[in-house]
């Protein structure tokens, strides 16, 4: 019996997801996006792995996200609005497999969903034995490093017929290794050339509602740095004197007539040390 094939719906990607595809086919192995929310990239991560696995037969592609039940009510949730998008059902073109968590493709092919975390399993035991075509990783910020680079070591192991072999993680903002081996080294121009990094806002999701922009915009000073801007310098250092939050309360556009007046002053030492003055009124 032959299994029909699913009802394919045009489903136009946007620009930075495009960028992606790009990369893909070009051979690109470790591919970052996101920076900001709301801008489709769990989406879009659905899209090239529910895409690939149409595609290439008898290919294995791991979905990796911190915690197993976040994972389960997020990322999984997309995934099945894609597939679903793509005129799959679920029975008929895949069987899923809720035990152990995968898909199971009418071409052999399987989506295996995984957590990542390394509190519950320290030496990533769990995710070493497994043998992948590529791997996807959901807001890898909340992963460490070495988690990261032992999804990236299983890569490439079922890619018999030359099937594209990468790591595409989607991110927000923080002040981890994510930043030191991305974010820094693209802002610098020295990201290595088997590395790239999609940068995108809300603004570049067309699928945004203007009334919904504006109302990001009207988020708090912090929330909006960080997550509507990707401003990933406008992270709170548990090192720093003043938290970001208090130094938004302390820029004001004009000076206020009343209040103490008070100088501070940060005296330069040497090098390229510089010496700043403040002057506050009041708070």
């Amino acid at each position: 019996m032959t299994t029909a094939a699913p009802v394919r719906p045009k489903i136009v990607p946007t620009s930075k997801q495009r960028e992606v595809i790009r990369a893909i086919k070009q051979g690109i192995r470790y591919i970052l996006t996101g920076g900001a929310i709301s801008t489709a990239k769990s989406y879009g991560l659905a899209q090239v792995f529910i895409s690939m696995a149409m595609q290439f037969p008898r290919t294995r592609y791991g979905i990796f996200r911190k915690n197993r039940t976040v994972l389960k009510r997020t990322t999984y949730q997309t995934f099945r609005k894609v597939a679903f998008e793509y005129g799959l059902i679920e029975g008929q073109h895949y069987k899923v497999n809720r035990s152990e968590l995968y898909w199971e493709f009418d071409n052999g092919t399987q989506i295996y969903f995984m957590e990542l975390d390394e509190t519950k399993d320290p030496d990533f035991n769990k995710v070493k034995g497994i043998e992948l075509t590529a791997a996807g990783i959901d807001e890898v910020n909340e992963v460490v490093q070495e988690g990261y680079n032992i999804v990236g070591s299983r890569v490439g192991r079922e890619n018999h017929n030359g099937e594209p072999q990468f790591v595409l993680a989607t991110c927000n903002p923080s002040d981890n290794w994510v930043k030191d081996r991305f974010y820094t080294p693209w802002l610098k121009g020295e990201l290595p050339e088997d590395h790239l990094f999609v940068p995108s806002l809300p603004k570049d999701n067309p699928h945004n509602s203007a009334d919904y922009l504006a109302a990001l915009d009207r988020m708090p000073m912090q929330f909006k740095k960080r997550y509507v801007d990707g401003n990933w310098d406008y992270v709170d250092d548990s090192n720093a004197l003043f938290p970001n939050h208090v130094i938004d309360r302390m820029l004001v556009a004009s000076v206020p007539k009343v209040g103490l007046v008070t100088v501070g002053v940060d005296v330069s030492r040497e090098g390229g040390d510089r010496t700043i003055f403040a002057m506050f009124r009041g708070d």
